[in-house]
């Protein structure tokens, strides 16, 4: 028994009758993009629900193209004066800092405990439903104090 290398050879079917109309197309170029394509298909096979959504789609299509230069003006105008009073995003970003639940801090403290003081950061009554609050009221809780920041 003997190999031998043997070319590759790329075969593909095609049927006769369309041999002609395939290279015409090619020649000429596709007629739809794949939208229209799309669209054509479901005209021709959809369903009536989806032929009546296509024809409306296309009804109320609005080309950019055919629009007057004072029609894109006046929608660019009312465009501007509806957004005149919007916020700018530095406005924006202020009002959700100012919204935030941040408790007020003492940028002037010395100490770590200055910072914030404790009804700011937690109301009386949870306070009170703390356990740790009883001990710190008795005094049998050392809490550490660190020392002044130089």
């Amino acid at each position: 028994m003997s190999l031998h290398l043997a070319p590759r050879v790329h075969v593909t079917s095609s049927i006769r009758a369309h041999r002609q109309r395939d290279v015409e197309v090619l020649e000429k170029g596709s007629e739809f993009n794949f939208a229209e394509s799309r669209i054509a298909l479901g005209k021709a096979f959809g369903t009536r629900k989806a032929q009546n959504a296509l024809t409306s789609w296309e009804i109320n299509k609005v080309d950019a193209a055919d629009m007057d230069q004072s029609v894109s003006n006046a929608i660019i105008e009312q465009v501007e004066e509806n957004t005149m009073d919007l916020p700018t995003t530095e406005e924006l970003g202020r009002n959700i800092q100012d919204e935030r639940p941040i408790p007020k801090h003492n940028a002037t403290a010395s100490r770590v405990d200055e910072v914030y003081a404790r009804e700011d950061v937690i109301s009386e009554e949870e306070w009170e439903s703390i356990w740790v609050s009883d001990w710190v009221k008795n005094g049998t809780v050392n809490t550490y104090v660190p020392p002044p920041l130089l």
